[in-house]
């Protein structure tokens, strides 16, 4: 048993110093290779068989017929993108105009519950942003997104047609030698913005138009009579801020005297003007219209105040378009999430560059007879 042990002892030694000789040659070859390799090499050596195991695991998600992810990313708007990325303009509602007086629908969204259904003029993706456009039964834009209805105004953004103009060149006037040319607010009233745009016209002693939406009104009736009562003029824009070009027949016949009921019932008397919702037009509307005679508004110049544009670039883009007879579109209701803010900035400065230039401002009962 001794003799045994013995010899095991002497067999184990050398086994112990072979294996540690190995060891040690397995660091130094290491050590080599780590100074002669660069470390990227060695990294690269390493991670293969991290990416041949996610390669066998995206055959095996294909195989069990499971949709991967994209690799790459995509902005989202329903935005273009910008800011709140009005959510990309979904495509304008289709008819004969584009969104507000620009042919580029934009959703809009509704900042207040029960909000029309469109804020901004915008295309029907929804009201919190809007556009809008004919100029009269032959011209006019298309009411942009709106808004959202969340609060976007959303914006729409497909076509893009050049609204055809109806108004008199720079320089003349057909109202002798007045210049003449009319603030128009869109997809009131509201209590948050309306009675803010009626205080600066008072202040600046202007009349306007309002088109107004039966939705609207259904819940602020009283600030509709303010309107009527400090001598502005009413439009219609529908009873719920729809689509016209989708409906027909009844439809279509409904969405119009709706809103003429609620104007009738609150101020006594009906309206001759009508604007459709993001300027979208088709033949059966105007056929409509022509046989209600009713005269179909549109813009010449589209401040984009539905889609969040700055105070000083609302004033520049007037600056740049506004012709004598010239329609100005603008909201009092709505806006990019519900927000007309730059809307109320925008105005007086907009009054008064208007005035500077010697523009007369004016109602659509007295434009209409010049164009």
């Amino acid at each position: 048993m001794i003799a045994k042990l013995v010899q095991a002892r002497r067999m184990f030694v050398p086994c112990m110093l072979h294996t540690l000789l190995w060891a040690l040659a397995i660091v130094g070859a290491c050590y080599l290779l780590s100074l002669i390799l660069p470390w990227e090499a060695i990294s690269a050596l390493t991670e293969r068989p991290a990416a041949s195991d996610q390669a066998a695991l995206a055959g095996a998600v294909l195989s069990a017929g499971v949709p991967q992810q994209p690799t790459t990313g995509t902005k989202p708007d329903g935005m273009a993108s910008g800011p709140g990325d009005e959510l990309a303009p979904a495509a304008p509602p289709s008819g004969n105009a584009g969104p507000d007086g620009t042919g580029v629908a934009v959703p809009e969204d509704p900042s207040e519950e029960g909000s029309p259904g469109n804020e901004a003029e915008a295309p029907p993706s929804e009201p919190d942003g809007s556009v809008e456009s004919p100029v009269s039964e032959e011209g006019g834009d298309a009411e942009a997104p709106p808004a959202d209805t969340t609060g976007s105004t959303q914006p729409p953004a497909a076509e893009q047609p050049v609204p055809p103009v109806t108004e008199t060149p720079a320089g003349e006037s057909a109202a002798g030698d007045r210049k003449l040319v009319a603030l128009t607010f869109d997809d009131g009233p509201d209590i948050r913005y309306t009675p803010q745009v009626l205080e600066i016209l008072k202040q600046y002693g202007v009349k306007a138009t309002f088109f107004v939406v039966g939705t609207q009104i259904e819940k602020y009736p009283a600030v509709l009579q303010q309107m009527k009562d400090e001598g502005h003029t009413i439009g219609n824009h529908t009873y719920a801020h729809a689509n016209l070009p989708k409906l027909e027949g009844q439809a279509l016949i409904d969405e119009i005297e709706k809103g003429d009921e609620l104007i009738k019932d609150v101020l006594g008397e009906t309206t001759r003007y009508f604007r459709a919702p993001y300027g979208a037009v088709s033949d059966p509307l105007k056929a409509l219209l022509r046989e209600t005679g009713r005269e179909l508004v549109g813009w010449t110049v589209d401040t984009r105040d539905w889609a969040g544009t700055e105070p000083d670039e609302i004033l520049k883009i007037v600056q740049e378009t506004v012709r004598p007879n010239g329609i100005i579109l603008m909201h009092s209701f709505g806006g990019r999430k519900g927000s007309l803010q730059n809307t109320i900035d925008a105005l007086p400065a907009v009054i008064e560059y208007l005035q500077n230039e010697g523009y007369t401002l004016v109602p659509m009962s007295e434009l209409s007879p010049n164009l």
